[in-house]
């Protein structure tokens, strides 16, 4: 009888050890998934600080009107080399507040109505992380000449040398709209406008969070 009663006592003890890991092993499951739930959320809701689709959507208003230039001369560098300014937060926000400016020069000289995408460009340019390196950009870009022989496919460029020369770049197009009103080069920018979206996209545009509330 009380080996009977041993039996039955360690097939309890079993079944509750089994139980109680089930239950540890449920418990652990849905904490994975409620954190991984919460992180999924969080990093939804980190956005960029401007609204590129509605970027994009006035964009494409302008594809509607303009036609590609005749102009061959580029104001903004190729994407591929762009891109090697867009991945460094300092250069890349440096660029973006010039290239902002530029194509407010652009916008005001048009005869439709841009308000809104003028309104959306000020927008990226109070998104553009602050920084002390933008005004040393602009005393080598000043100071240095313009160096053709810097092709946009040389992959040996750097970053800081990029983004100089697409400072150059801007400054020389400035003053042929602001001081010249050259429509050629004017009706090359409002083309290059319509890619404008993928050179505002990179480090140097801040990422904020979307506030909720009930």
């Amino acid at each position: 009888m009380s080996r009977c009663s041993s039996v039955l006592q360690c097939l309890l003890l079993i079944l509750l050890l089994a139980v109680t890991g089930q239950d540890c092993t449920s418990s652990r499951v849905q904490r994975a998934g409620r954190n991984k739930s919460r992180l999924t959320c969080a990093k939804n809701e980190i956005s960029l600080c401007v609204d590129i689709l509605k970027l994009q959507q006035l964009i494409q208003n302008v594809r509607k009107v303009f036609m590609n230039s005749s102009h061959d001369e580029r104001i903004l560098l190729q994407a591929v080399t762009f891109d090697k300014i867009k991945k460094h937060k300092m250069y890349h926000g440096c660029v973006l507040v010039k290239i902002v400016d530029f194509y407010q020069h652009v916008l005001e000289r048009q005869d439709g109505d841009y308000t809104h995408l003028r309104g959306l460009l000020d927008e990226v340019k109070d998104c553009v992380v602050k920084n002390k390196t933008c005004r040393m950009l602009d005393r080598e870009a000043a100071a240095m000449k313009v160096n053709e022989k810097k092709i946009e496919e040389d992959l040996e460029l750097l970053s800081k040398d990029i983004a100089i020369l697409q400072l150059q770049r801007l400054q020389i197009a400035t003053e042929r709209v602001v001081n010249e009103s050259e429509q050629a080069t004017i009706d090359k920018a409002m083309e290059e406008l319509q890619q404008l979206d993928e050179y505002i996209k990179g480090k140097g545009l801040r990422k904020k969070m979307r506030k909720h509330y009930n």
